[in-house]
C-alpha cells in the first residue's frame, strides 16, 4: 500500500512509474494498480503484464481522483498460489492541463453565437480560436470567464472553434474542436421606435 496523497488541488491527476518481473513462477504473471478515495473499497485503473527484467514505463490518467483530499495506491496479484518478484520505481504523481471538453454553441442568431464547455479545476484561463472557413479568416480571444458570446459573425456562415487551456505554470498541448453554422439574416427589418398618437 501507497501512503495516502492530497489531490485536493488536482485538476486532472495522471500517474506514471517504471515496473518489472525480475522473477515469477507464473506464466501469466500479471498485477494491478489500484485505487481509493477511501482506503477501504479499491478500484482497478490499470493491468501491469508481465514483462520480465526489463524495465517498462506505464502511464494512466486517472481524473476520477481529481479534488480528492485522501488517495491510496495499491499494487495486487491474483496468484496467490505462486510467487513474483516484482519492482517499482520513479513513481510520479503529476497535475495535466486539460483543454476544455464538451464545448457547446448556444443561442445562435445571424451574427453572434454564445460559447459554453466543460472545466478541470486547474484551468485558470482559455484561449480561443474562431475562423470563418469560408474566408479562412480567424480572431483570437483570451477570457477567464465562461461562457462567452462571440459577436460580429456573417450571416449564413460556418465557423469553427478551438479551445486551450491555461493552467498554472503550463499550457495545454491539444486543442479542443467544434463547428457551427450561423443563421441566415431576416431580409424584412421589424420596425422599431413606434409612436402611436391619438389613441
Amino acid at each position: 500500500l501507497s501512503p495516502y496523497f492530497d489531490f485536493t488541488n488536482v485538476g486532472y491527476p495522471e500517474v506514471s512509474f517504471l515496473y518489472s518481473f525480475s522473477d515469477t513462477t507464473s506464466i501469466l504473471s500479471a498485477y494491478k494498480l489500484l485505487i481509493s478515495t477511501d482506503g477501504i473499497n479499491y478500484n482497478n485503473i490499470s493491468l501491469l503484464s508481465k514483462t520480465g527484467p526489463t524495465f517498462v514505463f506505464k502511464r494512466s490518467d486517472i481524473p476520477q481522483v481529481a479534488n480528492q483530499s485522501s488517495v491510496r495506491f495499491q499494487i495486487l496479484t491474483s496468484f496467490a498460489s505462486q510467487y513474483t518478484n516484482f519492482a517499482i520505481k520513479d513513481f510520479v504523481i503529476k497535475d495535466q492541463c486539460k483543454s476544455p471538453q464538451g464545448i457547446s454553441v448556444l443561442d445562435i442568431t445571424s451574427n453572434s453565437a454564445i460559447l459554453e464547455w466543460d472545466t478541470y479545476s486547474n484551468n485558470q484561463s482559455w484561449d480561443i480560436i474562431i475562423k470563418n472557413l469560408f474566408t479562412n479568416d480567424s480572431s483570437i480571444y483570451s477570457t477567464t470567464i465562461h461562457p462567452m458570446q462571440i459577436t460580429g459573425l456573417n450571416p449564413n456562415t460556418t465557423y469553427s472553434v478551438k479551445i486551450k487551456s491555461n493552467c498554472s505554470g503550463s499550457i495545454s498541448d491539444d486543442w479542443t474542436n467544434i463547428s457551427f453554422e450561423t443563421t441566415t439574416q431576416s431580409s424584412c427589418i421589424i420596425p422599431t421606435n413606434f409612436i402611436c398618437n391619438y389613441v
